[in-house]
């Protein structure tokens, strides 16, 4: 599940955001004797600020592997950024025998929510984020559907419960 990442991010973000108050507490005392202390916060604020870039950077497979690209990952922390949408196939599982998810170019979103809408929500942003002409095919179960970089109307057949992108 994609719990952990974001719990984890909300964690370092906390801390950060104690030791930039410390630190601002030490600096406006203007009291000599806080000149360490002071250095190994501002230094603890850049690294929590590393790590949580980082963080985001980190793509949750849930247990499926990896794709490699810049523009599918691009496309995936998009959709990942959707409460409760996680990753359900990437190169493995059973697809057409011409799907893209063989070549490592396709992912497919899951939630558990039962009526789809998280799953429609991430579609809606991820083409409101790149544009229809980014994706060489983006279904779900919205009302309409990307193909080749075109949109169409209606939901694309078998494709109602869960979300595919492939770039």
């Amino acid at each position: 599940m994609t719990a952990p990442l974001p719990n984890l991010r909300a964690k370092r973000e906390r801390r950060r955001a104690q030791h930039e108050r410390q630190l601002k507490l030490w600096r406006k005392s203007g009291k000599r004797g806080h000149g360490r202390a002071a250095r190994r916060a501002a230094h603890a604020i850049a690294v929590l600020t590393k790590l949580i870039r980082k963080a985001f950077r980190r793509i949750d497979w849930n247990g499926n592997e990896p794709v490699k690209g810049r523009q599918i990952r691009k496309a995936a922390r998009v959709a990942l950024s959707v409460p409760g949408v996680y990753v359900t196939s990437t190169t493995g599982g059973t697809h057409s025998a011409t799907s893209y998810h063989y070549q490592g170019r396709a992912i497919d979103f899951g939630s558990d929510d039962y009526t789809n809408n998280s799953e429609a929500q991430a579609q809606a942003r991820l083409s409101d984020k790149f544009g229809d002409g980014y994706f060489t095919e983006l279904f779900g179960p919205a009302d309409w559907y990307v193909k080749n970089g075109n949109r169409s109307p209606g939901t694309f057949p078998a494709h109602h419960d869960h979300l595919h992108l492939a770039i």
